[in-house]
């Protein structure tokens, strides 16, 4: 009896140079992936996070922070650039004179008017926000004598 040839019946992509192929094109994915889910995703979790505005993260507190950015940026460069200019007065009439740019440099991150302490005692001046509470002389209003302070100073 004769017997049939034998035929090969695998199909020809697992044939060992092309298997071996495939194998590596499966092996970097593999790594590809994993690299993105190791590095890549991490890496772009902390990018955003860092440039999130801190607003959006703190709440509130941005505010005190902005206010207090604020009566710095008045007293120490509003202040002295008005001094220059007015040499025969001691203090400016109100703080509308200091606020040089387009922003309203006279009220506070939640709208309250500034209070302006000049004259007397005072060398230069000295400004207070009403705080998030919006009254004067309380635990949260931001001074620029000290950071936060109730009615402690120029009561």
């Amino acid at each position: 009896m004769k017997l049939a040839p034998v035929v090969d019946v695998r199909h020809p992509m697992y044939s060992s140079p092309e298997r071996r192929e495939h194998v590596i094109g499966i092996a970097w994915w593999m790594l590809r992936t994993l690299w993105m889910f190791v590095i890549a995703v991490p890496l772009l979790a902390i990018v955003i996070a860092v440039m999130l505005p801190r607003e959006l993260m703190h709440g509130d507190g941005s505010r005190s922070e902005a206010t207090e950015r604020q009566i710095k940026k008045l007293k120490f460069e509003a202040f002295p650039l008005w001094a220059v200019e007015h040499l025969a007065d001691a203090c400016p009439r109100s703080l509308a004179e200091l606020a040089t740019s387009s922003d309203d440099m006279t009220t506070d991150a939640w709208g309250t008017p500034l209070e302006m302490y000049c004259g007397d005692d005072i060398r230069g001046i000295e400004l207070r926000s009403a705080g998030e509470d919006g009254l004067f002389r309380t635990d949260d209003d931001i001074t620029s004598w000290g950071g936060h302070h109730g009615g402690k100073a120029w009561d």
